[in-house]
């Protein structure tokens, strides 16, 4: 019953279930969709239905060895 009072919040029917939801918490409230937003994983309060892909790790960049030795010493000169 809870879950159903959530979503109300999210601009669904109370009285109707829904298949699938995803909630991410942002500033002022929670947001749902129907489909998995990767980029906001870290924000996910609850979902009904299949459980979201995990997230995928953060790739360092691929950097030839001159382009990593000038990042390396424009990051130690800030």
């Amino acid at each position: 019953m809870a879950a159903a009072g959530g979503l109300t919040g999210c601009g669904g029917d109370a009285s109707a279930t829904p298949q699938t939801a995803y909630c991410y918490r942002t500033l002022a409230n929670v947001d749902c969709y129907t489909e998995p937003v990767p980029q906001d994983s870290r924000r996910l309060v609850g979902f009904i239905g299949p459980p979201p892909p995990p997230p995928q790790p953060a790739r360092a960049p691929n950097l030839t060895p001159e382009v990593a030795q000038i990042w390396d010493s424009d990051q130690l000169s800030r």
